[in-house]
């Protein structure tokens, strides 16, 4: 076996020493993959935390970087290109789960990059990935190294020419080494070439081809694309001419991957979002320049069991029938179970016009859905001790007019006798607390005396939120954002504020038709409580999972808040009840919503729309949420004995940064 520093022609030794730089250095044994290969225990688990970072300015990466370090993430791909005069650098980040050492840096010279390469050789370090770019006319290289636990020979070198590449490939295979990163690149008036190989360990079959045309590296996509998976895809221009290099890897485990090429900036944005949802993340990314401008690359590898869910399929096919059927504009649809997030998914167009596509971050008005996050703002406000549900509404705010002799939980519940858009009407302007909104409807009768019957209202909410402040001394705004935004982080739902601006909020659209007509949002910020919420698909779920697993209330609370008060409706604290779930719908315009729970078993679903009718998010809520809960039960009969439940939240995805995008 070949263990040893390669043997090499003094002449060949002097070269690498000055620019190609090579070594195989014996450190300690072990098992990874993303920018680094083997060991596949380290670079390519089943689940990982990841993030990625894509043209940033040499200032914001350094910010960037060192937050993501002191965060326990570290760096497995990195890449510099000089865009219209300006430094842009983008990376892919992996959790260290085992806070292995490792190093990253930039934008040094061939002397520098040399010193930095020999140092953390002799510390016990190897190197994952290097690059070789331009900057203002001078040539610097990038390169991260981590600490060599297992002790795997491996070896580099960079700037070779063709022949000399083709020599050192052949040399490397032949020792048993494979290829982890490949590079191509113009200098002196040719292109060059670097690779970075380790001790094949696993013994892993592997495909390295460089200088393919398109129609070469597609072909090569195709016939390699049962048995291995790409581990690197990169593109490069020569003799006028769009080149790429490519690396394979024996796919062992079998886990899903993907690779694209060739995508604009826009195009890479939305794949990059879409596999986010599928449960995918990202390996290795590439940035380079085409005849038709920058174009970008990218490699995801399966990291977590949503690509595999048993109901995949059918819950795909029901919703995309369900969008093509009613020709709604954007849907984002969000699966839990057992405190794990099965299925994420957004369909169409969070904006039509703009074709910014939908996905399960994407920011949706909740309407109604907002007064079930009331029933549980309420709760942790009894629990905390501002009041009681049988609180009376004016003993806190005593301006009101004496017909307002309802309790909180009469409010909360609909029993209170308030009247809805009908009898109150609505408000357009802009209200800071829901104090002052209950001005233009606090005046008029109730429709029956509290408790006598059920009635749905919107304003009984905004009462609800009145009485909140005048126990906390906040703004209904703050309540919000301090019993749920902050302390469950959860940043997307809030308080709907169009006057700040958020690039993943939807944009909306007329009510009542098939046209995808987006119209100017009207102000809802009379009626926080009762429909005035906005969040992504994401967050309310993951509210809903927090809320089935025990972390927002206690049991007690929990189960006052789904208990029906008595038996005029099966609405209880803002959710409607029934035997076996709990859920809440809304409809406003621009926005069609439903959140529903099936407590015993931890499922919940959470299904939000840019458009209220004349589909149904709560049809397609209650058939997706029917179909696990059919499989749950008849899995749960099956096994005929308790199931554990995992409560902690499922281990969920960065967003990715993107500075200046291209072109």
């Amino acid at each position: 076996m070949f263990k040893r520093v390669i043997s090499l022609p003094r002449l060949v030794q002097r070269y690498l020493l000055a620019c190609v730089v090579i070594a195989l250095v014996s450190l300690l044994p072990g098992a990874a993959q993303a920018s680094g290969g083997l060991p596949s225990a380290l670079f390519d688990p089943n689940s990982v935390g990841w993030a990625s970072v894509r043209n940033l300015t040499s200032s914001d990466f350094s910010a960037d970087f060192e937050d993501r370090k002191d965060d326990g993430y570290m760096v497995t791909d990195i890449e510099v290109v000089e865009m219209e005069g300006v430094q842009r650098v983008s990376a892919v980040w992996k959790k260290n789960t085992d806070r292995r050492g490792w190093h990253s840096h930039r934008n040094l010279s061939d002397a520098e990059f040399h010193t930095k390469w020999t140092t953390y050789r002799e510390q016990g370090y190897r190197l994952i990935d290097q690059e070789a770019y331009v900057l203002d006319g001078d040539r610097y290289y990038a390169g991260v190294w981590v600490e060599n636990r297992e002790g795997l020979n491996w070896g580099s070198y960079r700037n070779a020419t063709s022949d000399e590449f083709h020599d050192k490939y052949l040399e490397y295979k032949n020792a048993g080494y494979i290829p982890i990163d490949v590079e191509a690149y113009p200098m002196a008036g040719e292109i060059r070439y670097s690779a970075v190989w380790v001790k094949n360990a696993e013994d892993l079959d592997w495909v390295l081809l460089r200088n393919m045309t398109s129609d070469e590296y597609h072909d090569r996509f195709e016939q390699y694309k049962g048995r291995y998976r790409v581990h690197q895809v990169m593109s490069y221009r020569r003799n006028g001419v769009q080149n790429y290099a490519a690396i394979w890897i024996e796919n062992k485990n079998g886990r899903g991957w993907k690779a694209l090429r060739d995508m604009t900036a826009q195009s890479y944005g939305d794949n990059w979002a879409r596999y986010n949802d599928a449960g995918y993340r990202l390996t290795e990314f590439e940035v380079y320049e085409t005849a038709n401008g920058w174009r970008y690359a990218g490699v995801w590898r399966q990291n977590s069991e949503r690509p595999s869910w048993a109901l995949r399929n059918e819950v795909d096919a029901y919703l995309e029938g369900q969008m093509q059927q009613y020709k709604i504009p954007g849907m984002s649809v969000v699966i839990a179970q057992d405190g794990e997030i099965k299925y994420m998914r957004g369909f169409g167009y969070a904006d039509v016009n703009d074709e910014k596509i939908a996905t399960s971050k994407t920011v949706y008005r909740l309407a109604s859905v907002s007064k079930a996050v009331a029933g549980v703002i309420t709760m942790r406000l009894v629990e905390k001790g501002e009041f009681t549900l049988g609180t009376k509404t004016r003993a806190l705010v005593p301006s009101l007019p004496a017909q307002h002799t309802h309790t909180l939980r009469q409010l909360v519940s609909n029993r209170a006798g308030v009247g809805h858009y009908d009898e109150n009407g609505s408000s357009n302007a802009q209200y800071n607390t829901a104090l002052v909104a209950t001005v233009f409807f606090r005046n008029n009768p109730l429709v029956c005396a509290p408790g006598t019957c059920y009635y749905y209202s919107t304003h009984g909410y905004t009462l609800l939120g009145a009485a909140m402040e005048a126990a906390t001394g906040k703004n209904i705004g703050q309540i919000v954002r301090d019993e749920i935004t902050t302390p469950l982080n959860l940043p997307t739902l809030r308080p709907e504020n169009r006057s700040v601006p958020d690039p993943n909020r939807a944009a909306v659209y007329k009510s009542d038709t098939t046209a995808q007509d987006e119209v100017s949002a009207d102000n809802i910020s009379w009626k926080v409580l009762g429909g005035g919420l906005e969040s992504s698909a994401y967050d309310l779920a993951r509210f809903g999972m927090k809320l089935a697993g025990g972390t927002v209330l206690s049991n007690t609370s929990r189960t006052t808040l789904w208990t029906k008060p008595d038996n005029l409706k099966n609405y209880a604290l803002g959710w409607d009840t029934a035997t076996d779930y709990v859920g809440k719908g809304g409809d406003q315009l621009g926005s069609d919503s439903y959140i529903r729970i099936y407590p015993d078993e931890k499922i919940v679903v959470a299904v939000l729309t840019n458009r209220n009718k004349p589909h149904s998010a709560p049809t397609m809520g209650a058939y997706v949420g029917n179909l696990v809960f059919d499989a749950a039960t008849k899995r749960a009969k099956a096994e005929a004995k308790p199931v554990a439940v995992e409560t902690a939240e499922a281990l969920e995805l960065h967003d990715e940064v993107v500075g200046l995008t291209g072109k």
